[in-house]
């Protein structure tokens, strides 16, 4: 059944898929392949990233005095050494998969009155006009009311009475003759 269903499709021009509930899979294939986009965007993370380190030097002065009152001069150099960062922004990409399952649940929740046309111009979504009645004035219901009861009037739908036969009335027979 598969396989005769994928030659129609190859057959067609185009493809138009209302709101379904069933075989989803193949109508959401069938939007997804036109349509992949693979830089198409799922979501961004940022991080910070070390690029290494700055060097600075810092000299340290000091003077101080001992217990005999003499002064001193204290003169020392330091390094420190203060990490470079930045942030890096990583972007995650839709693949098929993610692409085909937005298709399924855009077909599965359509309204009423929408359709998706996948044709050699690439994937639309339309929106259909609902047909008005056809008999204004609420006649088309009284007309559907009579042809059901034309139609319940014929032999298929009327109830059998049948009344059992009689038996045939017979002449008494005398004994005498």
């Amino acid at each position: 059944m598969s396989m005769i269903l994928e030659q129609l499709l190859q057959l067609c021009e185009e493809h138009v898929w209302y709101r379904m509930a069933s075989g989803i899979d193949r109508a959401a294939e069938d939007c997804a392949h036109p349509t992949f986009d693979p830089m198409a965007l799922h979501y961004e993370t940022t991080r910070v990233v070390s690029e290494g380190f700055d060097t600075i030097k810092t000299t340290l002065k000091g003077t101080s005095k001992d217990q005999s009152g003499k002064k001193r001069e204290d003169k020392r150099e330091a390094i420190s050494f203060v990490p470079k960062q930045h942030t890096v922004v990583d972007q995650h990409f839709k693949g098929y998969e993610l692409q085909k399952q937005e298709w399924a649940t855009k077909l599965c929740s359509q309204k009423t009155g929408h359709r998706i046309v996948v044709g050699l111009s690439g994937v639309r979504s339309e929106q259909v006009i609902p047909l008005g009645e056809p008999w204004p004035l609420g006649l088309s219901q009284m007309r559907t009311l009579k042809a059901i009861g034309r139609i319940r009037s014929k032999p298929p739908f009327l109830q059998v009475h049948e009344n059992p036969p009689e038996p045939p009335k017979r002449k008494a027979v005398s004994l005498n003759g």
